[in-house]
């Protein structure tokens, strides 16, 4: 089925300012939360509209990002995929991602392999259904986010269906 996986717990009555978090697993649960912590802004990279085809978003999310990178001296890319190498040294010295774009950034690197790494930084990912997990059979749901967060991210911030530019850019 390609349906997303939902659960009761998501029409859940909480206090507004109680901690919420979504979890695939016990598994993904107890490989996450020993992992919380501050994040350092100073340390982030971004890739922006790596496939070059969302000029509305360059237009909207590169000033807006520029504004601190410039500020805290950030890495990243516009209009153009980065390899899997520079993601990956990217990835191992950051503790934030800023992805806008297509999906999660799939493009970039199949997200499966952040395991691989030495870290995953959280991660912010403005992409269709870029935090949508899918089931797979009997087997447990798949989805980049929990590969993100699987690697190490101490938290993922995504989409769980799709979204126009024009409203994720808002």
């Amino acid at each position: 089925s390609n349906e997303p996986i939902t659960s009761s717990s998501e029409s859940c009555v909480l206090k507004s300012n109680a901690s919420k978090k979504r979890c695939a697993s016990n598994q993904e649960l107890d490989v996450t939360v020993p992992k919380l912590r501050e994040i350092d802004a100073k340390r982030c990279w971004y890739a922006v509209d790596i496939e070059g085809n969302l000029p509305m978003t360059r237009a909207v999310m590169v000033p807006f990002i520029r504004k601190y990178g410039d500020v805290w001296d950030w890495k990243g890319v516009v209009a153009e995929i980065p390899s899997e190498g520079v993601v990956r040294s990217y990835h191992e010295s950051a503790e934030l991602f800023i992805y806008c774009g297509h999906g999660a950034g799939d493009k970039m690197c199949e997200t499966n392999h952040f395991r691989k790494y030495l870290s995953c930084p959280a991660s912010l990912l403005w992409g269709c259904s870029s935090g949508q997990l899918r089931a797979t059979g009997v087997y447990d749901p798949r989805g980049p986010a929990l590969h993100y967060l699987l690697a190490g991210a101490p938290f993922v911030l995504g989409n769980l269906w799709d979204v126009t530019d024009k409203d994720i850019d808002k």
